[in-house]
């Protein structure tokens, strides 16, 4: 399916929608509270994934909720999940809505680029990503423990795979500047953007008084806003655009859920920008007090040039 537009709605305007289906998640913390606005959205199904090293106890939810566990060593088995959620809600217009405040990357990654690489849902699908503080972030941070590059969504291409690469790397307060440097001598890029997020400059003067050698590639620094998701997405919508004519793109998110999101949506619209991840474990990047953040995009398919 085609993601043909996206833009940021208030959490408000999906109570008055007729929506089809709710995913959401939790970590092993989270506390039952963290689940009150979620519960007022009116979806004919609600399903609850599951991984294989939650602890979570949820005799609290109500029947109708569907729980399904997931491995996340093993997402063939999402993507069998999903082609049966999908055969079972097939409609002209599907909305969806996805609570991805404790999905896992490597979940939210897999499940957006199988709603973009699949052509037998629906002619139309409108997806709700909702991100909303949650209390027990604050109680819990996770906190990263050693450097493992791997690709979440990568690119086979021999043409691609030779160019220069580029990376652009979202960071958070952390980081490790060792792993940073291994992450450098691993990619050799020519050219290496940041982010960080806005008013957090602490983390720029970390990275500064931290390097500890010269390396030979261009270096650029970009401010964003994580609570304007539809102007960072722009933003770096048009970074992309240029860098991925001449160079391979890899997108570095370390924490920011928002961050996150965009890059996905972005490999969504461009196969061949790749998300790769630096951690063995997600990073947590704590939203401020009461936000409700609703990113939402439709999609529709290649050949359905009349369902509007």
């Amino acid at each position: 399916m085609e993601l043909i537009n996206a833009g940021q709605i208030h959490f408000e305007d999906i109570l008055q929608q007729d929506i089809d289906v709710l995913i959401f998640s939790a970590s092993d913390n989270t506390d039952i509270s963290d689940w009150e606005r979620i519960s007022l959205i009116p979806a004919k199904r609600k399903i609850f994934f599951t991984t294989n090293n939650e602890k979570l106890y949820t005799q609290s939810f109500v029947s109708s909720i569907e729980k399904i566990q997931v491995d996340l060593n093993n997402l063939e088995d999402l993507i069998l999940i999903l082609d049966e959620l999908c055969k079972q809600s097939a409609t002209e217009t599907v909305k969806l809505v996805i609570d991805y405040t404790f999905l896992p990357k490597k979940f939210l990654g897999t499940l957006i680029s199988y709603i973009s690489l699949q052509e037998a849902i629906c002619n139309r699908m409108i997806i709700y990503f909702y991100c909303h503080t949650a209390s027990s972030e604050r109680k819990n941070r996770n906190k990263v423990s050693h450097l493992n590059l791997e690709p979440i969504l990568s690119y086979e291409s021999f043409k691609f795979n030779n160019r220069p690469i580029s990376l652009i790397i979202d960071l958070n307060n952390d980081f490790n500047m060792d792993m940073l440097i291994k992450t450098f001598e691993y990619f050799t890029p020519v050219s290496i953007y940041f982010y960080f997020q806005q008013g957090n400059d602490t983390v720029i003067k970390k990275y500064n008084s931290n390097k500890k050698k010269n390396f030979n590639f261009l270096e650029t620094i970009y401010e964003y806003d994580e609570k304007n998701i539809e102007q960072t997405d722009n933003q770096l919508r048009c970074l992309v655009r240029q860098l991925r004519v001449r160079n391979r793109v890899i997108i570095l998110p370390m924490g920011s859920k928002t961050f996150t999101l965009i890059s996905f949506l972005l490999n969504s619209r461009y196969p061949d920008v790749e998300i790769w991840t630096m951690f063995d474990s997600d990073p947590i990047t704590v939203l401020p007090d009461n936000l409700d953040l609703v990113y939402k995009a439709e999609m529709i398919k290649d050949d359905a040039d009349d369902c509007f």
